[in-house]
């Protein structure tokens, strides 16, 4: 019988994703320290669900990654179907 192999913390995602699929990106802001306040560059934040989540951030950063040279751009108010 085969030994079960030991799951990784991190799950695989698609490759054009910032974040494994445990995590889900954090854009960058503004934190309050002691001496004033800093930014903190973007980052991968765990998800306390642990399911795959991916928000608006990310998509844009996708889309601006691999889409930004696409001249033509879909549009969602062209329904008509013309076989």
């Amino acid at each position: 019988m085969a030994k079960n192999k030991p799951k990784s913390k991190k799950s695989k995602s698609h490759p054009w994703r910032i974040c494994p699929g445990s995590e889900h990106w954090v854009v960058t802001h503004p934190r309050l320290v002691s001496k004033g306040v800093t930014q903190v560059s973007g980052y991968c934040r765990a998800n306390r669900s642990r399911k795959d989540q991916i928000y608006i951030e990310e998509l844009l950063h996708i889309a601006e990654k691999y889409f930004s040279k696409v001249k033509l751009q879909p549009k969602a108010d062209i329904l008509d179907f013309k076989y």
